[in-house]
């Protein structure tokens, strides 16, 4: 299937769906489509909210990966698993930010 196919595929499932009063969650893609859905989202994800919006897709946010913090098994599975689905074969290069946040914010005034 071409990409072209299955962006036509997409539009008419959507057509469909929503001339039926039905949403568009859970809609399944066909993968060369949402591969390249993946790709656009990469490159810009601007461009994409705004191909998503004509066109369908998943949605931006279900595109990233959910990550744990820091370096664990289970997050370098999910990353490897992200670069097999977008069939990348280039460069790559590992970091993490080990920044603490604040969980909150507290004010108080000194009786001075």
């Amino acid at each position: 299937k071409s990409v072209l196919l299955g962006m036509v595929e997409a539009m008419v499932k959507k057509a469909e769906r929503l001339a039926l009063g039905q949403g568009l969650q859970n809609m399944r893609y066909s993968d060369v489509f949402d591969s390249f859905c993946s790709l656009l989202a990469s490159h810009s994800p601007r461009a994409y909210k705004t191909f998503h919006h004509h066109f369908g897709g998943q949605d931006l946010r279900s595109k990233q990966p959910l990550f744990e913090p820091g370096f664990s098994e289970k997050n370098i599975a999910r990353a490897a698993e992200t670069i097999r689905r977008l069939k990348y074969d280039g460069p790559l290069a590992l970091s993490w930010d080990d920044t603490d946040l604040e969980k909150a914010l507290a004010t108080w005034k000194d009786s001075d």
